[in-house]
């Protein structure tokens, strides 16, 4: 019975990754293996910066938070630009530019050069963000395949070669300039190869929408809005304070520190794969719900101290989390009365929001109550985000979701 059930697992595992052996798919599923690497990339020179640049750590934290306005601030004309250029070469041309431009950031010697340059470079991975998100919800529509969750795999991918490999090669390449440039190279090469005719993706006809109106008063994308920002802030809350959790509060020893952050990463990343030809065969409405569920789960095993239960807890709510965003932008893109890439530019920007105030939020809980308190209050922000999607895919409160596929089990 164990074997057919690994059996039947691998099966689906394998499925949900087959298709991107195709060129097609793999275009589509690349700018999220860019968009991670480069950012993870980046991310390792951060004590090189602090040293270089002679300032703290808090002083980081406001070319971080520039970076982050810098992706809100390109919300408020990516959906225009999407209309009128397609979400293929916005796509195209939005990865050209953060993967140019985020080299600059280890290049700068003063911080407010730093801020100016993250600013920019927010700008455009925000703009990518939409754009990747938009072309694929519009190749899934088009082809009838789903793919958007392992694109998100795909995210979780690069980061973690982003992070390994390139934790090797600061051994062998004395200058970040060069380690960044090389990378930027092969990504600019891969880009140009693999995205090919997807440039000339555009969605067929804008949908009208009556003057005055704005996205968010529609509440079916109201309601998943409210989800994405909910369960960004707890994947922000795990990658800010899960090593520290495991530090002070289950006083791991020092070789299993990051265990916690790892085994949440690969889970997240492993679930995405996976998450496509679950939701094809149970429907977006079951795999949110009982990912929220798992995630409550594994906040009870991460709070019932121990590091093996703290570890699995971890792992868990990685697999939790994984199918719940790629899942509303899908459903995003697809609601009556929304331009496609209005939906997912609504959802990416609260999604921004949440990275926005998330840390300002559990820094305060974290100092003011505990660690643990963290960790509950995700409790709160699961329970309102699962009340929200009970409301959201209820008949009498949601709106027709545009699917080409015509298939109920889309929600």
């Amino acid at each position: 019975m164990i074997t057919v059930s690994v059996l039947t697992a691998f099966k689906i595992y394998m499925k949900g990754l087959s298709i991107f052996l195709q060129k097609r798919y793999f275009g589509v599923a690349l700018p999220f293996i860019i968009n991670s690497l480069m950012l993870s990339t980046w991310l390792l020179y951060t004590p090189y910066i602090l040293e270089k640049l002679q300032i703290t750590e808090s002083q980081l934290g406001y070319a971080f938070f520039s970076m982050a306005v810098g992706a809100v601030t390109s919300l408020s004309f990516s959906s225009k630009l999407i209309k009128k250029y397609g979400e293929g070469r916005y796509t195209f041309f939005s990865t050209i530019g953060y993967i140019t431009l985020i080299i600059g950031a280890v290049l700068s010697i003063e911080l407010y050069q730093l801020c100016i340059i993250l600013f920019i470079t927010g700008a455009f991975a925000g703009s990518m963000d939409v754009g990747m998100n938009g072309l694929a919800a519009l190749i899934e529509k088009k082809d009838r395949q789903r793919f958007m969750s392992a694109c998100h795999g795909f995210w979780s991918l690069g980061f973690f070669i982003g992070a390994s490999l390139g934790s090797l090669m600061m051994y062998y390449i004395t200058f970040p300039f060069v380690h960044m440039f090389l990378l930027a190279c092969i990504a600019l090469i891969l880009h140009l190869v693999f995205f090919g005719s997807l440039r000339l993706e555009k969605s067929e006809a804008a949908i009208e929408v009556k003057s005055g109106t704005h996205s968010l008063q529609n509440k079916t994308l109201l309601g998943f809005a409210v989800i994405g920002l909910l369960v960004m802030m707890t994947e922000g809350a795990v990658m800010d304070w899960c090593t520290l959790y495991m530090s002070e509060e289950i006083k791991a020893p020092d070789l299993w520190i990051g265990y916690g952050l790892a085994m949440f990463s690969l889970f997240m990343a492993v679930g995405r794969f996976i998450m496509d030809p679950l939701s094809d065969t149970y429907g977006s409405k079951v795999v949110i719900q009982a990912s929220l569920v798992i995630v409550v789960l594994g906040i009870i095993l991460v709070l019932a101290g121990g590091l093996l239960t703290a570890l699995f807890g971890f792992s868990l709510m990685g697999f939790g989390v994984a199918g719940i965003v790629p899942e509303i932008y899908r459903l995003s893109s697809r609601i009556e009365g929304v331009n496609p890439s209005d939906g997912v530019a609504t959802v990416a920007g609260t999604g921004y929001l949440g990275f926005l105030i998330g840390p300002i939020i559990m820094g305060y809980v974290a100092e003011s109550y505990g660690y643990p308190k963290i960790f509950m209050l995700i409790i709160v922000f699961v329970a309102i985000a699962f009340v929200s999607a009970r409301f959201t895919f209820n008949d009498n409160y949601q709106q027709k979701l545009i699917s080409t596929e015509k298939d109920s089990r889309l929600v």
